[in-house]
């Protein structure tokens, strides 16, 4: 999604050109969709994280209920 936005952005400074210069130039755009998925890298990662801790309390709080019951 943000790929596409940076795309649209790319598109609109191309239009833009002025003697041959843009106001983001090619370089800039790449670098800055290096940085955004960079970033969506470590979002997801950090998603599959806290998805990984949340089954590891669901399960310890089940035991736990099923400890209580017991006793």
């Amino acid at each position: 999604m943000a790929i596409r936005f940076l795309r649209g952005l790319h598109a609109i400074t191309e239009s833009y050109k002025v003697k041959g210069s843009a106001y983001v130039s090619d370089i800039k755009y790449e670098e800055l969709v290096r940085k955004v998925r960079q970033h969506e890298e470590t979002i997801s990662q950090l998603v599959e994280i806290i998805a990984v801790t949340n089954r590891r309390l669901s399960e310890l709080d089940g035991k736990l209920k099923e400890d209580i019951l017991i006793h």
